[in-house]
């Protein structure tokens, strides 16, 4: 899909706040945490596409742990990639105030990420929760509200 600068001003204004896209990040725990994998090694894998996630993942080792970080990974040309799911549910409020504390320097100030969370960011969470329904999918939910104190949903 091209660097994240050219996604970022050229989808903007999607609908689907990139639902139907997605940016996982893929890491192979014998590439990036150190533990099992014959191989053994530390390597962080960034990919924003389905094609270079699917090789990423092609090319860990088959005694290794893959740890898959991102949203809209419950979409279905998705779901079937994972053995194990976890979900992480937070009030929407609370997740807009922690989102526009966190990106209001890179999005251009306070105003500029509510009005992007607002418009694309939060539509596009909304489809995805409609269409791919991924708590009822995950095998595990964990509700993140305080991430002091995450609460186990379901297992």
């Amino acid at each position: 899909m091209g660097p994240r600068a050219v996604r970022s001003c050229a989808a903007s204004s999607l609908r689907d706040g990139g639902a139907r896209r997605g940016t996982p990040r893929a890491c192979g725990q014998d590439r990036c945490t150190g533990a099992t994998g014959a191989r053994g090694g530390r390597r962080r894998v960034d990919t924003f596409d389905l094609p270079p996630l699917r090789a990423a993942l092609g090319g860990i080792a088959s005694d290794a742990v893959a740890i898959v970080d991102g949203i809209f990974l419950l979409r279905p040309q998705l779901a079937n990639l994972w053995s194990l799911t976890i979900f992480l549910v937070a009030d929407r409020q609370v997740a807009l105030e922690r989102a526009i504390a966190r990106d209001a320097a890179w999005l251009g100030g306070v105003a500029a990420a509510r009005t992007r969370y607002a418009t694309r960011y939060f539509p596009g969470e909304t489809l995805y929760l409609e269409e791919a329904d991924p708590e009822s999918l995950a095998d595990v939910v964990v509700d993140n509200t305080d991430p002091d104190r995450p609460r186990l949903v379901r297992t």
